[in-house]
């Protein structure tokens, strides 16, 4: 988990060396907050807390070096909009395109059987069925994550902003809210991709597969819902 103290002492030595402060300060939130989105991704722990801490640090560390930013809070939440946008939509994008091959060879594993009854034959479509049900479960899993992912930096965001309307600026405050709005926006378009991917995804011409794909989305669905 990310530290508050250790980031404000890094802000307030940043803001202090008085050298290119805004492009360092930019570069280090970025890199902060990507390594603990990745984290988070590993331990399935919320960015909420995460999003919080960081704007917290940088807020504590430019006053104690005296630094007047300009709006450096703000553009730190946009940094952590845009990088968690597309770290979740680099991951699901990995995971669609690992389901998108898995059903390929489905289809193809399918078609081979229906030419022959020979025994390696039935252990191939057994092997792709598996494969199948492998990548759209890992896919469900990834998109889960993402979509947690954003909503918690949205809502990090909003609370943060919301525990400093006495102290911050009107300025800094309507920039946080254009980076809530962007991680809401962004989660509302990853929902929609989403959604039509999975239906193009789980469905087949052929009444066979369609059935058996339906089912894996049933059972699948079913899982992630207990979890």
């Amino acid at each position: 988990m990310l530290n508050k103290t250790k980031i404000t002492e890094k802000i307030k030595a940043i803001a202090k060396s008085g050298n290119h402060v805004d492009a360092e300060i930019a570069a280090y939130v970025k890199k902060t907050f990507h390594a603990a989105h990745l984290s988070c991704d590993k331990t399935g722990a919320s960015l909420k807390q995460e999003t919080k801490t960081l704007l917290s640090g940088v807020e504590a560390g430019l006053k104690a070096a005296g630094y007047k930013s300009k709006n450096l809070i703000g553009k730190s939440a946009k940094i952590i909009a845009e990088d968690t946008n597309k770290a979740a939509t680099a991951s699901v994008a990995a995971a669609h395109n690992t389901a998108d091959k898995a059903k390929l060879a489905l289809v193809k594993a399918t078609k081979n059987l229906a030419k022959s009854t020979v025994e390696t034959v039935d252990k191939k479509e057994a092997d792709a069925r598996q494969a199948m049900t492998t990548a759209y479960a890992e896919l469900q899993k990834k998109t889960d994550i993402a979509e947690r992912h954003l909503a918690d930096v949205a809502m990090g965001i909003k609370e943060y902003s919301k525990s400093k309307t006495s102290t911050l600026k009107h300025s800094t405050r309507a920039s946080l809210m254009k980076a809530e709005h962007k991680a809401q926006r962004d989660l509302l378009k990853l929902q929609q991709k989403s959604v039509q991917h999975c239906h193009d995804l789980m469905h087949h011409s052929k009444e066979k597969l369609s059935a058996w794909l339906h089912d894996t989305k049933t059972r699948i669905g079913h899982l992630h819902h207990k979890s």
